[in-house]
């Protein structure tokens, strides 16, 4: 009879040990997801606000009209434009179906990766275009590109957070670190590089009645 009871106990005490395992190991997993679901809210925040800064470089455009701006440089812009904006809706759109998977699944990772270098690139690209354009409209576009590609390092560093990584990279502007904590902060620090003047009267007056709203 002893030797039941203390079977009886042993099993007892053997469930309510794998009970409470399985709540912590429920708790884990829910505090992953969520940890997981809110970075990748964090970085949607982000993307969705570098649609219209992209933008803000053609809106740009027309208010410099007395710099002369050649045509086919305005239609390799608005060309660079498109292909820029469907380059960061794609890498959002791959983030937000896969996000389950980014930790674990080295297909995924590859994928997303390939997607964050072709944006970050694309976005790059508009550099070799401006590059015939006065002094100060170069200086102030490329200081608008350079913290849009910093926002997608950022991404890019998030991205190897989850994936349990080390991201060196730190996108800069003006030689200074562009760090973003999400899409609020990214808008600040955006419209900030936008108007910070570059002596230049067309030009300082032109980003001064624009913004990321």
């Amino acid at each position: 009879m002893s030797q039941l009871l203390v079977a009886e106990n042993y099993n007892w005490q053997l469930k309510s040990v794998m009970a409470v395992l399985l709540v912590f190991t429920t708790i884990a997993l829910t505090g992953y997801a969520c940890n997981v679901q809110n970075t990748v809210n964090t970085i949607n925040s982000i993307l969705t606000e570098v649609g219209p800064a992209i933008q803000i470089i053609v809106s740009l455009l027309p208010l410099l009209s007395g710099k002369n701006i050649p045509p086919d440089v305005i239609t390799a812009i608005n060309k660079w434009t498109v292909e820029s904006q469907a380059d960061v809706n794609n890498l959002n759109s791959i983030i937000q179906q896969y996000q389950s998977s980014i930790a674990s699944s080295p297909d995924v990772q590859a994928k997303i990766n390939a997607a964050i270098q072709q944006t970050e690139q694309h976005v790059l690209d508009v550099l070799q275009i401006i590059h015939v354009l006065d002094p100060a409209t170069q200086q102030k576009i490329t200081s608008i590109v350079n913290a849009i590609g910093a926002s997608i390092i950022e991404v890019e560093g998030i991205i190897a957070h989850i994936e349990g990584k080390t991201q060196l990279k730190v996108g800069k502007v003006g030689g200074s670190p562009f760090l973003v904590k999400d899409g609020k902060d990214f808008k600040k620090k955006f419209n900030a590089v936008l108007h910070t003047p570059v002596n230049d009267a067309t030009v300082d007056s032109a980003t001064a009645k624009l913004s990321l709203k």
